[in-house]
């Protein structure tokens, strides 16, 4: 099946230093590659939310798939069911049944915390820049501004390589799945 690939206005924002010239359209592709590199940040973390529903879902109806769907469906894919809400029953899970060790386990609440600041950074922030940097700005408790070089698009790639790991870890003690072999990093266009 092939799929319509839409195109809908983006905004990029360029800073022009006054004192020497840039040739724009470099700017905007570099914007475009970072901006890019958020969707993957915001769809990895989009990801990790669904595999823990699945897991929340197994654990109270592990016998009933319809009822572990149903729940998914009106409980835990809700707008009302927040994803610290989320994040809190997994934890829960994970301390009654021992899934992970102690530092397993709290370096997985921390990853999920740093997963989701930077999910709300791309989703409400803005890339912004010139020829020589790239920042994104965004809002947590005050304007923040962070500084998109290659250590720490690395740092989030780690980031969500670590959490994917961990959640397969957790899928399977839970017994939600058998074997894992689906989190491939995505390709360029993903």
């Amino acid at each position: 099946m092939q799929v319509r690939e839409i195109n809908l206005p983006i905004q990029y924002v360029i800073e022009l230093p006054s004192q020497r010239s840039v040739i724009v359209t470099d700017v905007v592709e570099t914007i475009k590659a970072a901006t890019r590199n958020g969707h993957k940040i915001i769809s990895a973390a989009q990801t990790i939310e669904n595999e823990i529903e699945q897991v929340v879902a197994h654990y109270f109806f592990p016998e009933d798939k319809d009822k572990a769907k149903l729940f998914r469906g009106m409980i835990l894919s809700t707008d009302w069911c927040t994803f610290r809400a989320k994040k809190r029953l997994l934890l829960q899970i994970i301390n009654e049944h021992a899934y992970l060790n102690g530092k397993e386990k709290d370096n997985l609440e921390r990853d999920l915390g740093t997963a989701t600041r930077y999910r709300n950074a791309f989703t409400h922030g803005i890339v912004t820049g010139d020829d020589t940097y790239l920042v994104l700005q965004y809002y947590e408790a005050g304007p923040k501004e962070k500084k998109l070089d290659d250590a720490l698009w690395e740092e989030m790639e780690l980031l969500f390589l670590r959490l994917f790991k961990t959640m397969e870890n957790v899928s399977l003690s839970t017994g939600l799945v058998k074997s894992v072999n689906y989190h491939a990093p995505a390709g360029p266009d993903s």
